[in-house]
């Protein structure tokens, strides 16, 4: 906590993330947009801590959890305010995994007093700098939609359609309000299954959630993804074969 009370040097931190920001465009490519996460501390704290910890110092102690996250919010805000520029990145990845398969992490009551507050305070200061705000959890967050979009988020990710969630549902309630990114399985679809099924289930997806709808895997694309599996992935976003070129 000493750390997160030190004064916050926002031209050290500005130059920092420029040159980084930097590096990434001259290897990715200047169309390529690297986006900035922002978080409340909670999945921090509940690292540091471990799960049985947290439990306990949530009921015996609440306001230091409360104030951890309250300084981690604080000194994400001013970063945001350092660094936020829509023509260099016009989104950014408010998180906070709060859902696991089926159910929330922790209470919609403990959610909506600690948690939804502080990305709030996120949104709006994204929101100042013309940023959009792609709100990002992992797990089923179906209960809880609505108190995110009170938040302020533009967008949700990755929509984890194995831990409960469901595309079609989500679009037809929410896609007025909400743009869309994810939905395609990573555990099982993209490890499991072959390029032809692959294919179907993204255009699937594109056909039922479009627009305002980015086509992805439900986390990152990790060495459990078989390589042609990705290639059809990016073939039916795409539309067309993926060219594949041998290399020494």
């Amino acid at each position: 906590m000493q750390r997160l009370k030190q004064p916050f040097d926002s031209r050290a931190w500005k130059v920092g993330y420029r040159t980084a920001q930097a590096r990434f465009r001259a290897f990715l490519g200047d169309d390529t947009v690297v986006i900035q996460e922002y978080g409340t501390g909670l999945d921090r704290i509940r690292y540091l801590l471990g799960w049985e910890f947290f439990a306990y110092l949530s009921v015996d102690e609440p306001g230091l959890i409360a104030e951890y996250m309250h300084l981690a919010t604080a000194r994400e805000v001013a970063k945001i305010h350092a660094v936020a520029d829509a023509r260099f990145s016009p989104c950014a990845l408010p998180y906070g995994d709060i859902a696991y398969k089926q159910a929330l992490l922790h209470s919609p009551d403990w959610l909506r007093r600690e948690f939804f507050p502080l990305v709030r305070r996120l949104n709006t200061a994204l929101h100042e700098h013309g940023v959009k705000c792609l709100f990002h959890s992992d797990g089923d967050l179906t209960t809880v939609i609505p108190d995110l979009i009170e938040t302020g988020i533009d967008g949700l990710n990755p929509i984890e359609v194995v831990a409960g969630m469901d595309l079609v549902d989500v679009k037809r309630l929410y896609g007025d309000r909400l743009f869309l990114a994810g939905g395609i399985d990573i555990s099982q679809l993209m490890a499991r299954s072959g390029p032809a099924e692959v294919r179907d289930v993204c255009r699937e997806a594109i056909r039922v959630a479009s627009p305002g709808y980015f086509i992805g895997s439900t986390t990152e694309l990790d060495n459990g993804s078989k390589p042609e599996n990705i290639l059809a992935m990016v073939e039916a976003a795409w539309g067309e074969p993926v060219p594949v070129t041998a290399s020494n």
